[in-house]
């Protein structure tokens, strides 16, 4: 397993956390976001990305 699969579960996790505590428009659910999007980029999952990008 390499750094990114180990980082996936944990940005997931963080993105539920954040919403779960903090309003939806909340400018750090937002970084969240982004942050699981670069993830998936990074991953190669342009997919994925564009869809976190987006939100």
């Amino acid at each position: 397993m390499d750094d990114y699969e180990k980082a996936l579960p944990l940005s997931q996790r963080a993105l539920e956390i954040s919403e779960k505590v903090l309003d939806q428009e909340h400018p750090d659910v937002a970084t969240t976001l982004n942050n699981l999007a670069l993830l998936y980029e990074s991953m190669g999952d342009l997919k994925r990305h564009v869809y976190f990008a987006k939100d």
